[in-house]
């Protein structure tokens, strides 16, 4: 099964923040594809805010949460 990689961009949803956070996203072509969402924790400001992701399980944050 092939899996597709891609790196999503979101800014923290507190108003006085807007620090950005990166997560790579997991599709799998041909395969069964979850829809949900991740929790992140803002690593500047500490703000907790939800994203949609696909694949929740799978999608992993490299910049931004705590």
């Amino acid at each position: 099964m092939d899996v597709q990689n891609r790196m999503n961009s979101v800014i923290c949803s507190n108003e006085r923040c807007k620090a950005p956070a990166h997560i790579n996203e997991i599709k799998f072509v041909g395969g069964d594809n979850d829809k949900g969402g991740i929790i992140i924790k803002c690593s500047n400001c500490t703000n907790i805010f939800a994203v949609t992701v696909k694949n929740p399980d799978d999608a992993s944050i490299s910049k931004g949460e705590k």
